[in-house]
């Protein structure tokens, strides 16, 4: 139904190979909910999407994190390849990377928030994980950039509520570096200075 696989970032003046999912993870499904969740790293099989009446989320920004993680609840029958087989174009005019704050980028909180519904009661350690890494860490960065103080609060205040002990989660633990670590800790202490422009 589901295929994963690989896919190079292509700039300017370099080429990334961006890995899409954590291999060593033996449960497929959890592997899948914590992989990238990009659309342009997977193929869908047709009669998949139609029988399940699946729709992306319009007009919102994160359409692809506020569906794909979610689609697991559909299938067990997925299949990961290694192999770079997607050439993603990264445009300095994005959406996510232009210079002024856009109010869109607020979705990715109903992005998260939809994930959480749907799949908290079976994928709780998951579902905090996309919390780590697509709110508090990536989300608070970008926030960061454009002194969006009182969005950074928001994420934390929802941390603390719902993922109280995120520090133990164990994609976290394990997958995380330590740079990475610390950049979660900074936003959590509020220790902005540190790594503000």
């Amino acid at each position: 139904d589901i295929i994963i696989f690989n896919y190079n970032a292509i700039y300017e003046n370099h080429i990334d190979k961006i890995d899409t999912f954590i291999s060593n993870i033996k449960d497929l499904k959890k592997r899948y909910i914590i992989s990238k969740p990009s659309a342009c790293n997977k193929l869908f099989k047709k009669d998949f999407i139609l029988n399940n009446n699946i729709k992306f989320i319009e007009g919102i920004y994160y359409e692809d994190l506020a569906t794909i993680p979610s689609l697991i609840k559909y299938t067990n029958n997925i299949k990961f390849i290694s192999d770079y087989l997607y050439n993603y174009i990264v445009r300095n005019e994005s959406i996510l990377n232009k210079k002024t704050y856009n109010k869109k980028m607020d979705d990715i909180f109903y992005a998260c928030e939809n994930n959480k519904k749907i799949l908290l009661d079976d994928y709780k350690e998951e579902v905090e994980y996309i919390y780590i890494d697509h709110l508090l860490r990536n989300a608070s960065l970008r926030f960061l950039n454009y002194n969006k103080y009182d969005k950074i609060d928001n994420v934390r205040e929802i941390i603390k509520k719902f993922f109280p002990k995120w520090r133990k989660n164990i994609y976290y633990k394990k997958y995380y570096s330590l740079k990475q670590k610390i950049m979660c800790n900074i936003i959590m202490y509020k220790l902005y200075f540190i790594i503000k422009k």
